[in-house]
Formats: C-alpha cells, sequence, structure tokens
C-alpha cells in the first residue's frame, strides 16, 4: 500500500533518515573502544551491551523507515477540492464549536496546527466526505465523536 506524502513530508522523512544513518556510523565507530573498555565483550561490560542495544534499535527504525520510503507516493494537493482529500483545509463543527483540520501527508501530523495526516482515524472517517455530512469516528471511550463537515478548501495549513 502507498504511502502518501508531501513535498515538504518527503524532504523530512528523508533528513530523518539521514539523521539516523549518521548516528548508526557513529555507534558502529565506538564499537571496538568501547568492548576493548573491559576487555571481554559481553561479559561484566554495561557500555558495550548499552552500544549493541542502541545499535539493534537504530537498525530496526532504519527498516521500517526504509520500508516507509520504498512504498512512497508525492501527491500534489488539489487547488479545488470538491470533498475531504489528503491536501485539503476542513472546516468543521464538533459539539457547536468550530474546528479547523488541515489533512496532510504521511508522518506530517502535528496536533497542535490542527495538521492530521491522512492516515489518522479522524482523517480517515473523513476522507471523501463532503459538506454538509456528518462523520460518526469511534473513540476508546465508546461514545462516538460526531463531526459535520461545513466546508472543504485548498491546504492552508503550513507547508
Amino acid at each position: 500500500m502507498p504511502n502518501y506524502f508531501s513535498l515538504k513530508g518527503i524532504r523530512e522523512f528523508n533528513g530523518k533518515i539521514r539523521e539516523m544513518e549518521t548516528t548508526l556510523n557513529k555507534l558502529k565507530a565506538e564499537t571496538n573502544p568501547t568492548a576493548q573498555q573491559s576487555g571481554d565483550r559481553w561479559h561484566d561490560n554495561p557500555g558495550f551491551y548499552t552500544l549493541m542495544t542502541d545499535m539493534r534499535m537504530a537498525t530496526e527504525s532504519l527498516k521500517r523507515d526504509y520500508a516507509i520510503r520504498r512504498d512512497m507516493e508525492v501527491v500534489d494537493y488539489p487547488s479545488n477540492p470538491e470533498h475531504v482529500c489528503l491536501g485539503c483545509t476542513v472546516l468543521a463543527e464538533e459539539n457547536l464549536e468550530r474546528r479547523v483540520f488541515h489533512i496532510a501527508g504521511f508522518g506530517e501530523s502535528d496536533p497542535k496546527n490542527d495538521i492530521i495526516a491522512y492516515n489518522t482515524p479522524l482523517a480517515k472517517g473523513m476522507i471523501m466526505k463532503k459538506p454538509d455530512e456528518i462523520v460518526r469516528i469511534a473513540t476508546e471511550k465508546g461514545s462516538p465523536r460526531l463531526i459535520k463537515i461545513l466546508e472543504v478548501r485548498p491546504y492552508e495549513g503550513p507547508t
């Protein structure tokens, strides 16, 4: 299944991968010096054990990110969306309160700025909905969130 990204999202994601690759290379460079600190690679060498654990975690993180990048697709944001979609801004009403949601690409959620990634439960519930439709979003607490779509506009979130 493709992972949809904006151009900004791709730049940030690739930057994250480069940072993790740099971190892993630094950890690898510390392997011999750390192993030699006690003259033993594993026995009674907590520094080496910690280093190896950190390397495994970095390697697993990179594997996940490489898999995401392998299925990456760039999406052009629509200039005149007729329904909720990736790359739009939604004006909605929830509990008599107006809300704004910017639907962004994979991994770009920033709730403080009202940005939600297209693959979050909230965005998934709104995708393909048109103005005046009511969206029912299941919650862990049991009572669903009811959100009325008021307006769908071109993306107005930070770029």
